[in-house]
């Protein structure tokens, strides 16, 4: 009987044994999971981060080249002349033709739906397409940059009256005479 109860308390020493060890091995499984799983987490943050940024930073270029675009057209000594000879004498069709010409190449190289000279209150004087009218908020903005005397763009909005989503730069023509 001793000898029964002696096997009786080794094999318990050796289930105890093996559950302890077990528990070692489970809470040992759990922490190193927990450790890699933050590890992997903070590298795919660190990912998603960089590209974030790089997304920005060519968005950002983006919006720069679209706004030397239009400065270029909209500082441009000779075509301001010809607006000002043409806005004079709006009988003259060669010059309206090319105007609307070289509205239609940078419209083309730089592809863009469309480009229009217009005044401050709306009204298309030379247009690249057939929109003729704009909504509250378009006019809102081109009301702002002849105010403030600085090219801006629109941001992102849907057009009240097509229902399109637009996204539109406006310059003045400057002149520096």
């Amino acid at each position: 009987m001793k000898r029964f109860l002696l096997k009786i308390k080794e094999n318990m020493l050796l289930a105890l044994l093996f559950c302890g060890m077990s528990f070692l091995l489970v809470v040992g499984g759990v922490v190193y999971y927990k450790y890699e799983a933050e590890k992997i987490k903070k590298s795919r943050y660190k990912e998603i981060h960089s590209l974030a940024k790089l997304k920005s930073d060519l968005l950002s270029g983006w919006l720069r080249e679209r706004q030397s675009d239009i400065l270029v057209i909209s500082e441009s000594p000779i075509y301001q002349d010809a607006v000002q000879r043409w806005l004079e004498n709006r009988k003259d069709e060669n010059l309206k033709k090319k105007l609307t010409e070289r509205l239609a190449v940078v419209k083309k190289r730089y592809n863009y739906s469309e480009i229009m000279l217009v005044d401050s209150l709306g009204n298309v004087y030379l247009t690249t397409g057939d929109h003729q009218e704009f909504d509250q908020f378009f006019k809102a903005r081109l009301r702002e940059s002849s105010y403030s005397g600085s090219p801006l763009h629109t941001g992102i909005y849907r057009c009240q009256l097509d229902h399109e989503i637009h996204f539109d730069f406006i310059s003045q023509l400057k002149n520096e005479q």
